[in-house]
C-alpha cells in the first residue's frame, strides 16, 4: 500500500498491520473533521483525499494523503488549534486515546515508531506550511 511506503515504512509490515487493526477507518465528505478549540481524543491520518486546515483568518493549508490530523493534541494535550475540513471525499484512519494507550502498553516499539512518524510529519508541516520555517 502506498501509505505504508510513503509514511509508515519505519514500521515492519507486521507492525503496520497491527497498528491499523487497532484503529478504524473514518470518512468525511466536505464536512468538518476537527474543530478549533475542541478537546478530542482522536488521532487521524489521511489515507486518501485532501483536507483543508484553517486557523482563524489565516490562509488555508491543504493536507493530503499521509498527513496526520490532531497530532498536536496527541503530543501536547492542548485543544485542537485549527478547523480541519474534508475537501471532497476524504478517507482517514483514526485511533482513539484508548487505542493509543493500548498500543503504548502492548506494543511499545510500535508506539515509539508512531511517534517518530508523527514527528517527521510535523517537521514537514513546519518546513512547508509556515513562514518561520528554518
Amino acid at each position: 500500500q502506498q501509505l505504508y511506503k510513503d509514511v509508515f515504512s519505519i514500521l515492519t509490515t507486521k507492525e503496520f498491520i497491527t497498528l491499523f487493526n487497532i484503529g478504524k477507518p473514518y470518512s468525511a465528505n466536505d464536512s468538518l473533521i476537527l474543530k478549533q478549540g475542541e478537546h478530542t481524543d482522536l488521532l487521524f491520518v489521511i489515507v486518501s483525499g485532501c483536507a483543508t486546515v484553517q486557523k482563524n483568518a489565516s490562509k488555508p493549508i491543504q493536507l493530503k494523503s499521509g498527513a496526520f490530523l490532531g497530532e498536536m493534541r496527541f503530543l501536547t494535550g492542548d485543544v485542537i488549534s485549527a478547523d480541519i475540513k474534508a475537501s471532497g471525499e476524504v478517507l482517514c484512519h483514526v485511533w482513539s486515546k484508548s487505542n493509543l494507550k493500548k498500543i503504548e502498553a502492548e506494543y511499545p516499539i510500535i508506539y515509539t515508531k508512531l511517534q517518530q512518524v508523527i514527528g517527521k510529519d510535523l517537521v514537514y508541516k513546519l518546513r512547508h506550511h509556515t513562514t518561520a520555517a528554518l
